[in-house]
């Protein structure tokens, strides 16, 4: 019994995280459809208001997280999914879902701000590239 226990305790940190699953920055965009944002309204200034950025999910793909964090004095948003990696015998469904990431954030002075949003773009030929969206705000 005493064995049984100690190689359990020695197995449990391993399989703490789920090596079928990894996190990734969400598919923002493909050649079909570009970015989606979707803004709280009004904006004003020193208010704080919600924005949410699609990501395109379904099948192996689900919603993970949203971080959310100031960069060179822009709010920045990720959004992050989680895509499952079916084994030998294992697949995926073949349907696509929309990924809503919601974030809350907020613009000190009025005029023309930015919102900056990170994201992978899907091309033609299944590979991925990295994308940054500098998104021009007018805020009240």
């Amino acid at each position: 019994m005493r064995a049984a226990l100690a190689i359990l305790a020695m197995l449990a940190p391993a399989c703490a995280d789920d090596p079928d699953e990894v996190e990734e920055v969400g598919i923002t965009e493909t050649i079909a459809e570009p970015l989606e944002l979707l803004l709280a309204s009004p904006i004003r200034a020193g208010e704080a208001f919600w924005v949410e950025v699609r990501t395109i999910g379904g099948g192996c793909i689900h919603y993970g997280s949203t971080e959310v964090f100031v960069e060179e004095g822009a709010p920045t948003i990720i959004p992050w999914d989680i895509r499952f990696i079916p084994g030998p015998h294992e697949g995926c469904l073949a349907n696509l879902l929309d990924l809503r990431h919601r974030a809350t954030i907020m613009f000190e002075t009025p005029g023309t701000n930015v919102l900056r949003v990170y994201g992978r773009r899907r091309n033609t030929d299944n590979t991925y590239d990295d994308v940054r969206y500098d998104v021009a705000i007018e805020v009240d």
